[in-house]
């Protein structure tokens, strides 16, 4: 690879706290990450802010959620979270789960693995 042109990821997946982002050029999806029906989690932790989207293009600050005026393209980006999740199960010894849900079940130890 040395002298050798790599082209550029298409999009990088990056998980912080209770959330995971999917960023490309033109794009930033940002989901809960956690299951927000656990016991032990306080009470102000159980609040988590919907998905939001930012179109970098016009809004590089990411200041004005896009998610209602561009729902294709949250679910576009919610597919590759899922489908990340789907190839990477063997990473986590399967205790990554892919459901309607997938969002609030993935463990806060699991988001290391992404």
């Amino acid at each position: 690879m040395r002298g050798a042109s790599v082209a550029d990821r298409e999009h990088v997946i990056t998980a912080f706290g209770n959330y995971a982002s999917v960023r490309s050029r033109d794009w930033n999806y940002q989901t809960p990450w956690v299951q927000n029906n656990w016991d032990a989690m306080p009470e102000h932790q159980r609040r988590l802010s919907p998905p939001e989207l930012y179109d970098l293009s016009v809004d590089p600050y990411e200041l004005s959620n896009a998610v209602e005026g561009h729902p294709e393209v949250a679910a576009t980006y919610h597919e590759i979270l899922v489908k990340h999740i789907q190839e990477n199960r063997s990473i986590t010894g399967g205790s990554l789960e892919v459901g309607d849900s997938a969002f609030h079940e993935v463990p806060l130890f699991d988001q290391s693995q992404l």
